[in-house]
């Protein structure tokens, strides 16, 4: 995960510098699935390695830029799309290639959601059946994860690139990686309970 989050810190510091113009291209994702839908995705600039604003324009807005506010505001827009677009609570968030990718667990079956760079759009889904102990998990959970995003950003400044519901001991906390505003990562845990953070 460090190494990841290291990539992370690095494109954005990358974007940060530039002063070219992204390029605004997208092309076609293929289903991997039989309950996929390929969709238009969009894609990723080569100089900053930060994603391109939708060629739609109508359908969604800009790409988050290299800041935290607008980073986190892409996360809990990504979390609220994939909840309604599956009925269900996420558990597990990642910004992925230009997209975050999201696990939602509605009932005995979980959704694995990618939605776009902003938050706004589905871009692919799939099915699976919902592991025991995540199902188990989520029942205690009284603070959700757009919640916890902002609860553990508003503590420290900076992008949120992973979340993930798990357990502590006796508790059940939502881990949250993030790229800091000033440099470095790190891990903030916020009690899925009480909604305070922990550490």
């Amino acid at each position: 995960m460090r190494k990841a989050i290291a990539l992370i810190a690095a494109g954005l510091t990358l974007a940060a510098c530039s002063t070219g113009t992204p390029s605004t291209t997208a092309t076609s994702a293929p289903a991997s699935t039989a309950n996929s839908a390929p969709v238009s995705t969009p894609t990723t600039s080569a100089s900053t390695g930060v994603p391109s604003p939708s060629p739609t324009g109508s359908a969604t807005s800009a790409a988050p830029t290299a800041t935290s506010s607008n980073r986190t505001q892409s996360a809990v827009g990504a979390v609220k799309t994939a909840e309604t677009t599956a009925n269900g609570k996420v558990t597990e968030l990642d910004w992925s290639t230009g997209r975050w990718a999201v696990t939602v667990v509605d009932g005995k079956t979980t959704h694995e959601i990618d939605v776009s760079a902003d938050g706004q759009k589905v871009l692919r889904r799939h099915t699976e059946v919902t592991d025991a102990e995540d199902y188990k998990l989520l029942q205690s959970v009284k603070h959700y994860m757009a919640d916890a995003i902002q609860t553990a950003t508003a503590k420290t400044p900076g992008d949120p690139a992973e979340v993930e519901l798990e357990s502590q001991g006796s508790k059940v906390v939502w881990e949250l990686s993030i790229v800091k505003t000033d440099g470095g990562f790190a891990n903030v845990y916020v009690d899925a309970v009480s909604g305070k953070i922990v550490r």
